[in-house]
């Protein structure tokens, strides 16, 4: 709730986001060290971009520095992409139980039950 209360008080509106990218979904050519393109745009609509850099998160670090340099928003977003983060297991276990999935559902739970053991689902 207290999440809400900050986007509320910041004044945050719907901006655009691809809502499934991850690390997947980057094109990256390692001879010359560049990202050469970005695929999967089906869940792409307005939305919290905080998303998308959630999901970029587990990238090498060198890309989430070149991220944060591209785009400052990323920065200002911290505490809902560290929120989103938090989410990621439990979307996966939903997933599970949605598609009737027992391996996916069972994977999702017992990386929450891992994450939280080691103290806190944030990334």
């Amino acid at each position: 709730m207290e999440l809400l209360r900050d986007l509320h008080r910041a004044g945050w509106q719907d901006l655009r986001q691809s809502g499934s990218h991850g690390p997947g979904h980057l094109l990256y050519d390692s001879r010359t060290n560049r990202l050469t393109g970005v695929v999967d745009f089906g869940s792409a609509g307005p939305g919290d971009p905080a998303i998308d850099f959630a999901a970029l998160s587990s990238a090498p670090e060198p890309f989430l520095a070149g991220l944060a340099w591209a785009y400052p928003l990323a920065a200002q977003v911290d505490d809902r992409i560290r929120f989103y983060r938090g989410t990621f297991a439990l979307q996966d276990a939903l997933f599970g139980i949605e598609q009737g999935d027992e391996t996916a559902f069972r994977a999702g739970i017992a990386s929450y039950v891992d994450c939280r053991a080691r103290g806190g689902c944030d990334g």
